[in-house]
């Protein structure tokens, strides 16, 4: 299975962060929660995903989920989802 690379995934979490913040100034909870994936003990192999969730009071109203494993054409869908739905607010 092809993954991104880390810098990728780094750089698209910079582009999210942004947002976080503007989702937050409305009034909502916005949580960036960055995992960091060990394929095999035996080799290097790893991987980063991070989800955004989007809190109203206790309920959570909105996830936007950036896997590696996803193409970089799915990520950019993804980034201009969460740019939309803040914009949206």
């Amino acid at each position: 299975m092809t993954q991104l690379s880390d810098n990728y995934m780094l750089e698209m979490l910079s582009k999210v962060q942004p947002y976080q913040a503007d989702i937050v100034k409305t009034g909502r909870s916005a949580h960036l929660d960055v995992h960091y994936h060990e394929h095999d003990w035996d080799t290097p192999d790893h991987s980063i995903s991070f989800d955004l969730y989007v809190f109203e009071h206790n309920s959570l109203v909105k996830t936007f989920e950036f896997n590696s494993a996803d193409t970089e054409e799915e990520l950019e869908a993804i980034l201009a989802s969460v740019i939309a739905y803040a914009h949206s607010l």
